[in-house]
């Protein structure tokens, strides 16, 4: 059922979703923690992106400034947020994905440079089944950049708005990466300056 609200909530609300973005200041915020997590000699000039929980495209646009030769996949459940999404990047890959629905799990294997998510993977998935797939459909020595939700107060009320399905916080989504063969698994502090998003968001950086 709460799967279904937030199918529900993600597709009524896609053409307002980057004005409620705009309100939290979510779009210059992450895009300055992204510089931050990601250093220029980690990535190849022309990256192949994989954007999941895309959503109407804030992260990939961001990503493709600094990488105008990626390649993008943006993978959501929503239709009408990756019509959207399609229309922004009409040279970009688009897939109907569900986190609880392995038939879309599609990927080629060890194909993507960077794998890229925010307030998505870690609040609607089953990390059991999609982490595995994370580390499958990475290059060696590729990235998984997680941008979730703290389980806090702030985290917690987001997830009523939001309707996520679980907020399983940094310490436990760190616990269940270290669980499979990644080289490493690290927190990067979300500084101050980026207030408010430091409140409510954590980053964690894998790297296989």
């Amino acid at each position: 059922m709460t799967e279904t609200k937030s199918k529900l909530f993600y597709d009524t609300h896609a053409k307002i979703y980057e004005m409620m973005m705009q309100t939290i200041r979510y779009h210059s915020t992450v895009q300055k923690l992204l510089l931050s997590l990601i250093s220029s000699n980690e990535i190849s000039h022309a990256p192949h992106i994989l954007d999941l929980g895309c959503g109407t495209g804030l992260l990939s646009e961001m990503l493709l400034q600094r990488y105008p030769s990626a390649s993008l996949t943006g993978f959501d459940f929503s239709k009408e947020m990756l019509k959207i999404y399609k229309e922004r990047f009409p040279k970009a890959t688009v897939i109907v994905g569900d986190y609880h629905n392995e038939k879309t799990f599609t990927q080629e294997s060890s194909f993507f440079d960077l794998i890229i998510t925010s307030g998505s993977l870690s609040e609607y998935s089953d990390l059991s089944k999609t982490l595995p797939w994370i580390y499958r459909i990475l290059k060696p020595k590729g990235i998984f950049i997680n941008i979730g939700v703290h389980r806090n107060m702030i985290g917690l009320m987001s997830s009523h708005i939001w309707h996520y399905i679980q907020v399983p916080g940094e310490r436990r989504f760190m616990d269940e990466c270290k669980k499979f063969s990644f080289q490493k698994v690290e927190a990067l502090p979300v500084p101050w300056s980026l207030f408010p998003l430091n409140l409510c968001r954590y980053a964690v950086k894998v790297t296989k």
